[in-house]
């Protein structure tokens, strides 16, 4: 009896001695996935956008939600939106609270959610005529936020 349980002492601890295979958090990272980066954001539910874009930095904010899933058609002017919006099937357009007036124009009967960009001093306007919008200085996860709420909205 004593050969017995000091062959399952020494058992044990030759087994403790053996390095474990084991997995580390993320490990799955590398193997599923492969076109996404870590810490990239995903929108969970991707929408057809038109972006009304100014400046080079409003053109990399677009790609940003283009990367995150998002197709988005950007145009220079909010003149002409009516006329996209026969070629394809839109959810959504990005653009300054600026411009509201014509976008809404644009928008008129076609069903097609605006998501205001405002900046600080516009707030309060913007949400007086608009259920949600985002501001200048937001991050893109913020972005993301608003558009997967409006785009939820539509589908529901």
């Amino acid at each position: 009896m004593r050969n017995v349980v000091r062959g399952l002492v020494m058992s044990a601890g030759l087994a403790c001695l053996l390095p474990a295979v084991a997995l580390a958090c993320g490990e799955s990272l590398f193997r599923v996935g492969k076109g996404v980066a870590y810490r990239d954001y995903v929108a969970p539910l991707p929408g057809n956008l038109i972006a009304v874009v100014e400046s080079d930095q409003d053109r990399a904010f677009a790609d940003r939600l283009s990367a995150a899933g998002h197709q988005v058609t950007l145009v220079d002017s909010p003149e002409g939106i009516s006329q996209l919006l026969t070629q394809g099937d839109f959810d959504l357009v990005l653009a300054r609270f600026s411009w509201h007036s014509t976008i809404d124009q644009e928008l008129a009967g076609s069903g097609v959610s605006y998501l205001p960009v405002v900046e600080a001093d516009q707030a309060n306007e913007a949400r007086s005529l608009y259920d949600r919008s985002v501001q200048t200085g937001d991050s893109v996860k913020h972005f993301l936020v608003a558009i997967h709420k409006i785009l939820k909205q539509q589908n529901a």
